[in-house]
């Protein structure tokens, strides 16, 4: 008789442990952004390196693109990401671009280099759900 307290405090303290231990199990699904980087349109595409920073400022990733101007920003967080663009010599360009990542979202961001801000881009890129700018699936094969 003497036992069952202690018992009861054992069994609350397995259950407990088993609770904290299935915390991390229910993170967010990471989401990302595709881009195709161009420099006065469409038909130009430009390599370069997109830096991509946390709501807090601090850079997270560097990611280069391919010869046709396509990256792709993977395992980002649900939050907002602030994206920067260094050409081959060093050189940052003007444009910057803010989106907002939701939960396992795979957005598009077409970002044309010589255009300081594009908040129309920006605003269709930014998701809570999959989608893309101009909606539906998006295809960055040239």
């Amino acid at each position: 008789m003497h036992n069952m307290p202690m018992l009861a405090i054992v069994r609350g303290l397995v259950v407990t442990l088993l609770l904290l231990s299935l915390c991390g199990c229910f993170d967010p699904p990471l989401g990302e952004v595709g881009m195709k980087i161009t420099q006065g349109g469409e038909d130009q595409p430009k390599s370069c390196l997109v830096q991509v920073f946390n709501a807090e400022g601090r850079q997270i990733q560097e990611v280069p693109t391919d010869r046709v101007g396509v990256c792709y920003i993977k395992r980002l967080s649900p939050g907002v990401y602030t994206f920067k663009f260094k050409g081959g010599d060093g050189n940052m360009f003007d444009a910057v671009r803010t989106v907002t990542v939701g939960p396992g979202a795979s957005c598009y961001l077409p970002v044309d280099l010589n255009k300081k801000s594009d908040p129309k881009a920006e605003a269709e890129a930014s998701t809570s759900g999959n989608q893309s700018a101009g909606g539906g699936e998006y295809n960055m094969e040239p």
